[in-house]
């Protein structure tokens, strides 16, 4: 009994202390000393990797985010490319000098037709053929057209202008010709060498339109003359009356070659062309020479 009671009372400062220590914020009734410190040290470790982690997490993350900024730039630079917004220049395919007043007209025909295809500003979306049509309807002098990217949302326009090979000149002003018949009023190019005279005293309704068909037949026999049997026509003669032929005066020779305009040009120049040679092997000199129908011929 003795003996418990002095043990007692020599315990008793001990937890009194660790009591007190409880005051200065230790609880002793948690305390356990292999369970604190095994604690302690797995808590320090894991909350270690986890900050690593985290933060490689957050570099993928991060990195991630930049590779897709980085594709939405480069794709949004690709379809400004490819967007045409304005038209900084306008230039011909050939050494022709094209006016600021002709530039600016090109420039709104091509916006008037964006206005009405508004998606067609795109190049992978535009229609270059239904383009090019409407182009034309506006200014036939204009045989092809090529839109290419200048910068961002900007395109250059390059035109390739049609070149005369006939000339008509009457009351409305003068008239061209080009090689594929095409008929259009504004000449960039010299004046051309074949010149048509129209003495045929008839009035044609309508002008170019109605006489265009002239204009067409006269372009492509000429051309067909010039590049396949090397023959070179000097002009052209709406004879006095006539509405259906034409006189076609080759170079070196003062008697004309009648034609008819309702005929397939590279067949009528075939027969001027026999005619010629004919002709020349005879040594005839006839007044004119009639070749309107197809596979006869016969001259004066």
């Amino acid at each position: 009994m003795f003996n418990r009671k002095k043990n007692d009372n020599v315990r008793q400062p001990r937890r009194q202390a660790a009591v007190s220590l409880n005051n200065g914020h230790f609880d002793i009734n948690t305390y356990r000393r292999g369970t604190a410190m095994s604690s302690f040290t797995a808590e320090a470790v894991e909350s270690g990797r986890q900050r690593l982690k985290r933060l490689r997490t957050l570099r993928r993350r991060l990195l991630a985010v930049l590779v897709v900024v980085a594709v939405l730039i480069v794709f949004g630079a690709a379809i400004l490319g490819q967007f045409t917004g304005r038209i900084s220049r306008v230039v011909a395919t050939s050494d022709i000098s094209i006016e600021k007043s002709e530039q600016d007209r090109y420039i709104k025909i091509i916006d008037q037709y964006f206005q009405r295809n508004s998606s067609e500003r795109l190049a992978f979306i535009r229609r270059n053929t239904a383009l090019l049509q409407f182009v034309r309807s506006k200014a036939p002098e204009v045989a092809t057209i090529q839109l290419s990217p200048s910068g961002l949302a900007s395109s250059e326009l390059t035109i390739e202008l049609r070149k005369p090979v006939a000339m008509w000149l009457d009351q409305s002003g003068a008239s061209y010709v080009d090689e594929k018949g095409v008929v259009f009023d504004k000449n960039f190019y010299g004046k051309p060498e074949i010149s048509i005279q129209d003495n045929s005293g008839i009035k044609l309704e309508g002008g170019v339109a109605t006489s265009a068909k002239f204009l067409s037949f006269v372009g492509r026999t000429s051309v067909a003359l010039r590049d396949e049997y090397k023959i070179k026509v000097d002009k052209v003669v709406i004879p006095q009356g006539s509405a259906r032929y034409v006189e076609f005066y080759l170079a070196g020779r003062k008697y004309p070659f009648k034609a008819q305009i309702t005929r397939d040009s590279y067949s009528q120049a075939s027969d001027i062309s026999i005619m010629a040679r004919y002709i020349d092997s005879r040594n005839i000199n006839p007044s004119y020479v009639d070749c309107r129908i197809e596979g006869k011929a016969y001259w004066k």
